[in-house]
């Protein structure tokens, strides 16, 4: 691996933020190494939290709401630990040499990067503006393929209203926007040099990662817009982004006049997508005017 590694130098022209965190061959098989992980410590703390709460608990429902939040917060918490231990690993199994010649096998893209107010607030109005397509995306696919789901979203939206914000809010929309960040965008997404390869392997997997074919198909351009996103500022600015479009799809469902669309007995407003297209090109604009800091000419500019 000593060998293989000293072979891929990284000009110093490219930012810290945007070098490899990883091989491209380790950070893949970290995929199903998290999914196992993953899905694994889901099933044990959910399956652990009935068997202690469903006997103790005499308000219906709420064994399982717990337990299911229980099983969310196990899945960000894991996920993320997978994305922090693997780098950690490799860069104890290689030389500094080496780490420093491929610049990664480490935790560097972590770091915050500078960036002005205006850039994270077009991330997230960009991502909330990809909501309706998202929508549009899985009202077809239920309409279409009505079979092929296992019902995330309607649990999803059925917590959201049955329960308050501020006790869903670090579940459903802190930790999944923090851990889901660090390993897609941050360990997956550094470990590939060709930008267009890295946003389609982060985007693609991302999306995958939420198994139901109906939400997967709903995250996927989210995933692309967030990818391409890091590509250009990094992860701040996408975590940000994320827990942002979590809060607002959280309040949305607590809220009659926004909860439409897919899960719920009102279709959303078909010109709500077009506005939001145009929205989230806006957004893009912005983004694409503010050069990334530290930034400069290199092999593998931003896109």
């Amino acid at each position: 691996m000593r060998g293989q590694l000293s072979k891929l130098p990284v000009p110093a022209s490219i930012p810290e933020f945007q070098r490899r965190s990883l091989p491209p061959q380790i950070a893949l098989l970290a995929l199903p190494v998290a999914f196992v992980v993953t899905q694994l410590g889901v099933a044990i703390v959910r399956d652990g939290a009935l068997w202690l709460l469903v006997h103790r608990v005499e308000q219906p429902g709420t064994a399982e709401a717990v337990a299911t939040l229980l099983a969310m917060g196990t899945n960000s918490l894991l996920l993320l630990a997978v994305a922090v231990v693997v780098p950690m690993t490799v860069g104890r199994a290689v030389g500094r040499a080496e780490r420093q010649s491929v610049g990664g096998a480490s935790l560097a893209w972590l770091q915050p990067r500078p960036a002005p107010l205006g850039v994270f607030l077009a991330a997230a109005l960009g991502t909330v503006a990809l909501g309706p397509l998202a929508d549009l995306l899985m009202a077809s696919m239920a309409a279409w393929l009505p079979g092929w789901t296992l019902g995330s979203m309607h649990l999803l939206h059925d917590l959201a209203q049955r329960h308050s914000a501020w006790v869903l809010w670090p579940f459903l929309a802190l930790l999944p926007g923090v851990a889901e960040e660090v390993f897609f965008r941050g360990m997956l997404q550094r470990a590939f040099v060709r930008p267009n390869v890295a946003i389609s392997v982060s985007a693609g997997a991302f999306a995958l990662f939420h198994l139901d074919p109906h939400h997967v198909m709903g995250v996927l351009p989210l995933g692309f817009f967030l990818s391409w996103v890091a590509q250009r500022h990094g992860l701040a600015v996408t975590v940000f982004a994320h827990v942002v479009n979590n809060t607002v799809a959280l309040c949305s469902a607590q809220v009659p006049d926004l909860d439409v669309g897919y899960g719920t007995e009102t279709p959303l407003p078909f010109y709500w997508v077009p506005v939001g297209l145009v929205t989230a090109a806006f957004a893009m604009r912005v983004l694409r005017t503010n050069r990334p800091a530290g930034s400069g000419p290199s092999e593998h500019p931003v896109l």
